[in-house]
């Protein structure tokens, strides 16, 4: 079929039945694209180019609501608190950054329920590049989400940071709280993939 044929189907197609399928094709358009930008602007997600998005966070950026009673209950050594920050990293050579579609899978696999508080409390979420080591992770995390006051303790914020593994591979993750009144938790490290249960409890 050559391009006459094409003019000729092209011609034989109603002018009202074009401008439909034309009205019809942009709305699909317009929708697809409001949909991507609400779900970039929902889960607020931060390039994963570090050359364009420093390590540094500016913790008295972020958002300073603590818990509330329409929020789901997110409890940090029995502290409630609300996850304000988020950042996820693979670990070991040559391992690939995750998705924005595998987020929260990645978000289940730290704690059972997670991804539905990230939902919830809207936080905003980083995705690091590889990690060659959780140690270096975890001391790279504290340093570029510094808290007020002695790491956090006396204030109304407080972090964690440590490893969990999703389908048989290292990741690691940080996280940043805000509490309604100033607690002693302070910055906390995960030393075992267990211990993101003893630490996170989760109000269904």
């Amino acid at each position: 079929m050559n391009l006459t044929d094409f003019e000729a189907i092209f011609e034989a197609i109603p002018l009202p039945v074009l401008i439909i399928a034309g009205v019809l094709l942009a709305f699909f358009v317009i929708a697809l694209l409001l949909g991507l930008w609400a779900l970039l602007r929902r889960r607020k997600i931060k390039p994963a180019d570090i050359s364009r998005s420093p390590l540094f966070i500016d913790v008295q950026l972020l958002d300073r609501e603590g818990p509330s009673p329409e929020l789901q209950q997110l409890d940090f050594y029995n502290l409630p608190v609300r996850l304000v920050a988020l950042v996820i990293a693979p670990v070991g050579r040559d391992r690939p950054v995750p998705s924005i579609s595998e987020l929260p899978q990645l978000e289940a696999a730290i704690v059972p329920g997670l991804q539905g508080i990230v939902e919830n409390h809207n936080p905003e979420i980083w995705v690091w590049p590889t990690q060659l080591s959780v140690q270096g992770f975890t001391q790279a995390f504290f340093n570029n989400a510094p808290l007020p006051g002695h790491q956090g303790k006396g204030s109304a914020w407080c972090s964690l940071a440590g490893k969990f593994m999703y389908h048989g591979h290292a990741f690691v993750a940080g996280m940043v709280f805000r509490s309604a009144e100033p607690n002693s938790m302070g910055q906390v490290l995960v030393e075992r993939e267990t211990q993101w249960l003893d630490i996170l409890r989760l109000q269904r």
